[in-house]
């Protein structure tokens, strides 16, 4: 069984079934990253309670692992495809289809995440802005957003190949692709090759073109500013003595 019909527009930045997508990101130690994110809310927040709200929740794997300590999470996405895979995981939790620009929960969080550089799918400032303003209405007094933020121009190498290969019992996926820029965006055109470990189906391969603004310090810093939000950058992030991309904590 072909998940993925590539012939079918869709309106949001993946067409990736969250099948896939869990599978080409099982290298992630969402655990540990949780307890790091545990640890700053504690350190930072000071709105008294345990309710998150994951912008861009992809799958819904951060939020399951912040439910094992303690919070009630609820969560977005722009990709259908993630929102599936994450209901099917938590039934029984809140869970979107909506736009990190101008979403409306209806309700206030003692912390917002916008994590894994899902910020970089924004197209410019004023988008940025935008995010940021939205996050900072859905905070409650005290609350603390944290924000992973996309490579920068520094941190981002054109005509570098990366490439990823990793199965589970299912399917195996292989991404592939040269790392190109225009101007302040950075382009991936990812070619995927995913290939059934049970018979299932047969070979198929299909590409996306991902492209992520690599927001400057000095634009994170206004977008905060303007939102009203007092701002620091911590340069590990959520891998302590690891390569990172930091994380931007706000209140």
């Amino acid at each position: 069984m072909n998940e993925h019909d590539p012939t079918q527009p869709e309106q949001h930045y993946t067409l990736m079934t969250g099948r896939i997508y869990d599978v080409i990101y099982q290298f992630k130690d969402y655990e540990t990253e949780a307890k790091v994110i545990d640890s700053l809310i504690k350190d930072h927040s000071t709105s008294g309670g345990s309710d998150i709200l994951e912008v861009a929740c992809g799958t819904a794997t951060y939020m399951i692992e912040l439910e094992k300590l303690g919070y009630h999470t609820e969560g977005f996405d722009l990709s259908p495809g993630q929102i599936k895979e994450a209901k099917r995981r938590m039934p029984d939790t809140r869970l979107e289809i909506a736009d990190m620009t101008d979403f409306d929960m209806g309700k206030q969080y003692d912390a917002v995440l916008c994590l894994f550089s899902s910020i970089g799918y924004l197209e410019n400032t004023k988008q940025l802005s935008q995010a940021i303003a939205a996050m900072k209405r859905h905070l409650k007094p005290g609350g603390v957003l944290l924000v992973e933020p996309w490579l920068s121009k520094e941190q981002y190498t054109a005509g570098k190949e990366h490439s990823i290969t990793d199965s589970d019992r299912e399917i195996t996926v292989t991404r592939s692709n040269i790392a190109e820029i225009d101007g302040d965006v950075s382009i991936m055109n990812m070619h995927h090759i995913v290939t059934s470990n049970t018979n299932e189906f047969e070979q198929y391969e299909f590409d996306e073109l991902h492209r992520l603004y690599m927001f400057s310090d000095e634009e994170f810093q206004k977008a905060f500013d303007d939102a009203g939000l007092s701002s620091t950058k911590a340069a590990e992030g959520l891998h302590p003595g690891g390569s990172s991309r930091g994380l931007w904590i706000a209140r």
